[in-house]
């Protein structure tokens, strides 16, 4: 039951954080790095609401870190590709990072 809520707060940040980057890049038309990180906000907001456990919650606000720091480096190394298509790449090593740390970390509690 943890692990299907944790997997559960993991998905619906990151969703929620490609969608706000979306909206708000799409609404600026600037780089996407200030939108990334209200983005970001957005979702580490969900995570530490939904999560349930000290360790989980801070697993995921690490994660969010981790995901975003990928994403800045994809933006910032490869300016041409598009800001959600980057996020969605960098949540994807940041949801396999996530599982090692919960299976590593949180799940031993």
């Amino acid at each position: 039951m943890r692990l299907a809520r944790f997997i559960f707060a993991l998905i619906a940040g990151f969703l929620l954080e490609a969608l706000v980057l979306h909206l708000l890049h799409a609404g600026s038309g600037g780089t996407a790095f200030l939108p990334g990180l209200a983005a970001l906000a957005a979702a580490m907001a969900a995570m530490w609401v939904i999560a349930a456990g000290r360790r989980a919650r801070y697993l995921l606000l690490l994660t969010a870190l981790f995901g975003y720091g990928l994403f800045a480096a994809l933006v910032f190394g490869s300016p041409d590709i598009q800001p959600v298509t980057a996020r969605l790449l960098s949540s994807l090593a940041a949801v396999a990072f996530a599982l090692f740390g919960y299976v590593r970390f949180v799940s031993r509690s």
